[in-house]
């Protein structure tokens, strides 16, 4: 057969070519765990809520959430079950949270949260509920239904950073600041919630 007499290849349907781009998209942009936007993600996001908040002198919160001695449960309990317990605390996020905060899985067991319009008083009761729910979870310790039923029970620590309305501060620095308050809550013991 000469190149000639090869067929053309049909180009997609337009629909085709569109969820082909929405999948891209979603690949891009999604943690393939736990369907939460990803690390890339959230960092262009947030720097859109920081300007924004910044032109409206609102405050923007950030919490750095991580789950107490994720090696030692992987090392206990195996990869596959450290993925489900990720995977349940991504949902716990998800529940605890309004739908204009921005959660995302950046890596491994670490979260991040930000909080736009939240400030010192109000991201604290929500990061501490969240602490809570996660220590409490009927879903853990065989106290659950389905396949939840047999995750270990977990803790978690939580690093706050708050920009207020009169100094928006860049991402980074921001996210510097909640990730020292993490190691700090870690460092004083796990299971808290710790602001910079």
């Amino acid at each position: 057969m000469t190149a000639t007499d090869s067929p053309a290849v049909a180009a997609p349907p337009p629909e085709a070519a569109s969820e082909a781009e929405t999948r891209l998209y979603h690949s891009a942009t999604r943690d393939s765990l736990t369907g939460l936007p990803n690390r890339h993600y959230f960092r262009e996001a947030a720097e859109r809520a920081l300007l924004l908040a910044g032109r409206q002198q609102s405050p923007v919160t950030v919490l750095a959430v991580d789950v107490d001695d994720f090696d030692g449960l992987i090392a206990q309990h195996g990869q596959p079950l450290a993925d489900a317990v990720v995977q349940r605390l991504a949902v716990l996020l998800e529940d605890r949270f309004r739908r204009s905060d921005l959660i995302a899985r950046l890596f491994g067991a670490s979260f991040a949260v930000l909080l736009p319009g939240a400030g010192h008083r109000n991201a604290r009761l929500l990061a501490e509920n969240l602490r809570a729910a996660v220590e409490a979870d009927a879903g853990a310790d065989g106290n659950g239904t389905g396949d939840d039923a047999t995750l270990p029970r977990i803790t978690v620590s939580v690093g706050l950073a708050v920009a207020a309305p009169d100094n928006q501060a860049a991402l980074d620095p921001l996210l510097d600041l909640a990730d020292d308050a993490l190691r700090a809550a870690k460092a004083a013991g796990r299971n808290r919630v710790t602001e910079a």
